[in-house]
């Protein structure tokens, strides 16, 4: 693993910030937004690229997956038959559908504010952990996911709750039988279904993680508000690099 990854100049070796400090405040108001790939070995990173939808190609149709769902915008099934209507599958936020040994998975992201939910925190039990209120300097906030197997027979879909997120998944890569993901503070590994926080309470809250690019175990980057960061899972440590045009 002694493959070499060039990050551009502008971005600086910085130590991480504190979250709510004076430094993370900077990073929270700027206006760039850093979006990394792995194109052909070579770290490529782009500015403020906007993805709220995600696709997903099937045999006869497309699955598509919304950030912002309302009651016309949900995860559905568009069929490629223009005759046929699409058919909506669940009203939620859904920024990730893959496939895995044959079966078609997806991914939910929630973070909903308890000024506008209060009924929901009322409804919690006290050792549910569907929800985890975090505290933040406009209040408390729900943030949680979950990660669900599609199932189809014939134009019926259905899911099943395969497991739970207790923060909200934010940016994801599946590499072999690996599934990678950025909370909004976290760091996780799923692999047979089992999740691994590899990170917590990570700086980049409300930095709002938005890409993963993968080149090994030594060279993970997370894309972020204000900079990127990488991640060595052999050495379980990270490093962040700030942009000079913030």
């Amino acid at each position: 693993m002694n493959q070499k990854i060039t990050i551009p100049q502008k971005f600086e070796l910085t130590k991480p910030p504190s979250v709510f400090s004076e430094d993370w405040f900077f990073l929270n108001a700027s206006n760039f937004e850093y979006w990394v790939e792995n194109i052909n070995g070579k770290l490529e990173i782009k500015v403020n690229k906007i993805e709220d939808k995600c696709y997903f190609l099937i045999s006869d149709g497309k699955l598509i997956g919304a950030s912002y769902p309302s009651e016309d915008i949900c995860f559905v099934f568009q069929p490629t038959d223009s005759t046929l209507n699409e058919i909506k599958i669940i009203n939620c936020s859904v920024l990730f559908i893959y496939e895995d040994d044959g079966n078609i998975f997806f991914v939910e992201s929630q973070e909903k504010d308890l000024r506008e939910h209060k009924h929901l925190y009322e409804q919690i039990e006290p050792n549910e952990n569907y929800f985890k209120p975090i505290q933040s300097p406009e209040g408390k906030v729900f943030k949680y996911g979950n990660l669900y197997q599609l199932n189809r027979i014939n134009n019926q879909f259905n899911y099943t709750l395969i497991l739970k997120f207790d923060d909200t998944p934010l940016a994801f890569k599946k590499h072999h039988n690996r599934l990678f993901v950025a909370t909004s503070n976290k760091f996780i590994v799923v692999e047979n279904f089992k999740q691994t926080i590899i990170f917590d309470n990570l700086f980049w809250e409300d930095l709002y993680p938005n890409s993963i690019a993968y080149f090994n175990d030594e060279n993970i980057f997370i894309g972020i508000r204000g900079g990127i960061v990488k991640i060595n899972l052999i050495n379980k440590s990270f490093a962040f690099f700030q942009s000079n045009e913030n």
